[in-house]
């Protein structure tokens, strides 16, 4: 007779803390350089070791696949190492998953690498405009239009992002959003029809 209830409790144990297991799982940034093991979107991450097979938490390797996939409220590590996207259109590492004033989408250095994290448009361009200068002949190619797109762009509200170096622009166009403790620099590319000097190197519009 008291088979049943034992059985039950065991059940909704086991079922807490696989829901547990899932909450405290972590969303993090690593490049296969320095995580050779690292396939894009595993979920056996273990960020003690830089590997993957015996942690729990999720890795992406690449710009690309981080930004499709920032959960809104949550936060993702970004591991120290180069990371690049040319996108054309939109910025290298892209934000858009907004959180609320109470659980802000966090994108920040892992503790310990804060601005080890560099994050670029292009991998032959990791260095700020060569002529910031330039433009008065109508080339920009060494100043405002030297970089291909920007390099973090935030659009979702309630965005927090910390402790990256970039060489690009940073766009933010989301409402309370913080931008904090970065090394950026080398701006563009030029917006709104800019056609001479370094090109914004940090644009709000909107926000």
């Amino acid at each position: 007779m008291h088979k049943t209830p034992i059985v039950t409790y065991l059940l909704i144990t086991l079922l807490l803390a696989a829901t547990a297991g899932t909450a405290d799982a972590q969303i993090y940034l690593d490049n296969q350089s320095s995580c050779p093991t690292c396939t894009d979107g595993a979920t056996t991450y273990d960020p003690a070791t830089r590997s993957t097979g015996s942690g729990s938490d999720t890795v992406y390797t690449s710009l690309g696949s981080l930004s499709s996939n920032i959960q809104a409220g949550q936060e993702h590590l970004l591991r120290s190492g180069t990371y690049t996207r040319n996108t054309g259109n939109v910025a290298a590492l892209q934000i858009s998953a907004s959180g609320t004033a109470g659980a802000y989408t966090v994108v920040e250095a892992y503790p310990g690498e804060e601005r080890l994290v560099i994050i670029g448009t292009d991998p032959a361009k990791l260095q700020y405009n060569p002529d910031p200068s330039q433009g008065a002949d109508g080339d920009t190619s060494l100043s405002t239009m030297y970089y291909p797109n920007p390099a973090v762009g935030i659009s979702g509200s309630y965005v927090r992002v910390s402790g990256v170096k970039t060489y690009g622009m940073v766009t933010i166009t989301g409402d309370n959003s913080i931008f904090e403790y970065n090394d950026v620099g080398g701006g563009g590319p030029g917006l709104n029809g800019q056609t001479t000097g370094q090109g914004q190197v940090i644009m709000i519009h909107s926000a």
